[in-house]
Parts: C-alpha cells; structure tokens; sequence
C-alpha cells in the first residue's frame, strides 16, 4: 500500500489529510469505487497529426534510451516559502487531487522537498534518489531546473516544472514542462496565420514579459511568412494609453493631413481619425486589468473592426467574473480545464469548487498544471519512448519535442458579453468578424 504524503518528508502533513478529507466525496477514492480514467494517451498515426513547430521529435525517435522503471516512488520538488509559496501550494494541491483520484492500487508513494532555496535542488535531488524515488517532479524555480541540468549523470529522470531556453548539455532524463506565455505568442502566430491574415500590429507593455512574449511571436510569425507592419509599447503602470495606440495606428498621421487639408480648403471641414489600414490584426499583449482598459480605448481610436488575438493572460479564468465581459470579441488560447467544464468530471472546476476555492483563484492555471504533471509523471516512460504520441491533459494536449520539453496545444475561445466562447481547438480557424453566429460556438457554463 503506498505511504501518504503526509507519511513522507518535509512537513505538508496537514494540507495533504486535509486536501484528501474535502476532495475524496468528489474523487471516488472508496476502493469500492472506480478510480478515474487516467487522461489517454494517443499516438498521431490513428488520428491527423497537429500541426508541428520547429525542433518538435520526428516520429518515432525515442527522446532517450533510458530504461523506465515501473514508479514506486514519486519525489515532489517544490519551494515552501518565498514568492513561489502561493503557485507552488496550488501545483502541489493539484497533483495531489490527481493522485487520489487514480486507483490506489497502482500509486506510488510520494515524498515532498522544499526547495524555497533554488541552489538545494541538485542536493534535495539526490536526498531522495537516496531515499528512493524512481522519478522527481520540480524543481518549480527557474534557477533550480538550470542548476540540474548541471548535473551528471542524472540517476532517475526529472520532471522539472519549467524551463530553460538553453537545454543543450543537460541530461537526456531530464524533461520541462512549463505553463510558457511565449508557447502561447507562437500559437497566437499559428493561429492568425491560419486564418488567412499577414501583415500584424502588436501592442505590447514596455516590461521584460511584453518582450519576452512578443519576441517569441515575432519569430513564429516571421518563420511563417507574416511581416509586423509595427510594434508599440505602453506603459504597463498607466490607465490612459491613448498616444500610444495613437501611435500604433497612425492616428496622428491621419489628424496632420486633416490639418493640411483645412488648410489649403481654408475652411474648417468635418473630420474623424482614419486608421492605418496595412494590417489584418492586432496582437495586443496585456494583463487581465490592462487588457480591460486597453481594448475599449483600442474601439475608441476606430480600431474595433481589426481582429485582436491575445494570450490567456487576458482572461481572468474566474468562473464568474462580469468585468471579463468588457472583452468582447477578443480571441485568446486557454486550458480546456478554464475553458470547458464536465459536472461530470470529479475533477472540474466546478465539482472542485465547493471545496477548494482555490481553483477559482489566479492560480487556477497552476492547479490545472499540477494535475498534468502527476499524469506527466506516472506516464513519463511512455511518452518518451513515443513522442509522436499526445496526451489529452487538463492543461492541453501534451506532447513531446526533441528537446524533451512538453508542449501544449490549446482551446481557442472568443470573449463575449457572457464570458468566453469555444471556438474549437488550435488548428482550426477562427469565424471572421467580431459577433459569433449562435451556431458557431460552444457556450461555457
């Protein structure tokens, strides 16, 4: 029988009884009852293959030769204090709700470190391939994964939740998975692409996470064909952004001929701002307040008829947010777990929610991660010797690329005045226009 947590090192006792006595009614963790069906696992040769980025594993290749051991101990790296306490105890609470609600037959035990010290995790590492973990799952900090990655030979694999852009020399055991905004830029690439547009606009904060986003669309974009006719930055601790998207659009431009022309009329004439009118779309780069802010002054400069495409990060993911609906017509990538709930899935948001009012908190998307990596791990093995294989998860559909970081495919939904509306999946095209036909969307409720 495998030991819980609350039997293992580093003191999460008390929110692990406490996490299993409210969400075992909702798991079925009685063994009189079925366990949950882990999330499948698919190879692409039964179904048409997803579209593949740049450096993805060809077919077939295995990500390493390592030979997986069945699981008898899973070993959890996690920091406790810190900045990271608040995302880290949401990841830890979602991996623990995947765990108990898979058959208790077939659990590994789990140990927890905290690595709230980024420079322990190599030492914490082999604490606990010492006390017997088959696989680690963490470090979360990026400091952390980085120090691993120095360290050879890695005696068991990792599953690190997150990354580094420079992967070469590290071990090929050591996999990354990470809730990536500039995944999410790519797939805002991919995604316009797809319907039909080339030339873009991108509004984005003068931060180092603007830049990071948009240098990553940038590249997609430019791998793809399409061109940025011009990028403006806005000062992300602002309310009143109108230079800026003045700026963005040619308003001034247009309001200089406007003056020439009374000029040479020598009459005052009716007039009202012209857009530039060289793009297809907006990329509008922006926090879930600043977004809200941001697109109605967008409409305001005559921009409301291009198409804005943004990351998640303007979506609050609350279950009931009313200020969300300020969005309307924006469409975004977001987890199927934010973006379509099963009341008949132990594991919604919504069966959840009554217990945990975490998962309705701003570390939902943390939770949904943590779920996916207790399923990442137990499935490690599998994934690795097929990476042409995807797994359905809570987060995206995960796969594997040569680099053996885990990407995700997401849901794309368009804002409405009543929240977000599925528009299907990351390789089909949006509707055209701002207002969905009823036919068209899948409503969230």
């Amino acid at each position: 029988m495998s030991a819980s947590p609350a039997q293992r090192p580093f003191g999460y006792s008390l929110t692990a009884v406490l996490l299993v006595s409210l969400i075992l009614p909702f798991l079925g963790g009685c063994a009189s009852e079925p366990a949950r069906k882990p999330a499948p696992v698919t190879s692409t040769s039964d179904k048409q293959a997803a579209p593949r980025t740049p450096g993805t594993t060809a077919p077939g290749k295995p990500a390493t030769t390592y030979a997986f051991k069945p699981l008898r101990q899973v070993a959890v790296l996690l920091p406790r204090s810190g900045e990271l306490a608040g995302p880290a105890a949401a990841l830890r609470d979602g991996f623990l709700a995947a765990y108990y609600s898979a058959s208790p037959s077939g659990r590994p035990e789990l140990s927890f470190y905290d690595t709230s010290n980024a420079g322990e995790a190599p030492r914490l590492y082999q604490e606990a391939v010492a006390n017997g973990a088959d696989l680690v799952v963490g470090p979360l900090q990026k400091e952390g994964v980085a120090a691993l990655m120095r360290v050879h030979p890695l005696p068991v694999p990792v599953l690190a939740l997150n990354r580094v852009e420079d992967s070469s020399g590290g071990s090929d055991i050591l996999f990354m998975y990470a809730l990536a905004p500039e995944d999410e830029a790519a797939e805002v690439a991919d995604r316009a692409w797809a319907d039909g547009h080339k030339v873009a606009l991108i509004l984005k904060p003068e931060d180092a996470w603007g830049e990071r986003v948009q240098r990553s669309f940038s590249e997609r974009w430019s791998a793809l064909g399409g061109v940025v006719a011009a990028s403006q930055g806005y000062d992300p601790n602002a309310h009143e952004y109108a230079e800026a998207i003045g700026q963005l659009l040619r308003l001034k431009q247009s309001q200089e001929r406007h003056g020439r022309l009374q000029t040479t009329l020598g009459r005052p004439i009716e007039f009202q701002p012209r857009r530039r009118q060289d793009a297809g779309f907006i990329f509008l780069i922006a926090q879930n307040q600043r977004a809200q802010e941001l697109w109605p002054q967008l409409q305001f400069a005559h921009a409301g008829d291009l198409p804005v495409y943004a990351t998640s990060s303007v979506y609050s993911g609350a279950l009931d947010n009313r200020s969300d609906a300020e969005l309307a017509g924006i469409l975004f990538p977001d987890l199927p777990w934010l973006l379509r709930d099963d009341p008949q899935d132990p594991l919604s948001r919504s069966a959840l929610a009554p217990s945990l009012p975490e998962v309705k908190g701003p570390y939902a998307r943390l939770f949904a991660m943590g779920m996916d990596s207790y399923e990442l791990a137990v499935r490690l093995g599998q994934i690795a010797r097929q990476p042409e294989s995807t797994v359905a998860g809570r987060t995206g559909t995960l796969s594997l690329d040569a680099e053996r970081r885990i990407n995700r495919r997401l849901l794309w939904a368009r804002m409405s005045d009543s929240g977000p509306r599925v528009v299907g999946p990351a390789d089909t095209r949006a509707p055209r226009g701002t207002a969905e036909s009823p036919g068209g969307v899948t409503a969230l409720r």
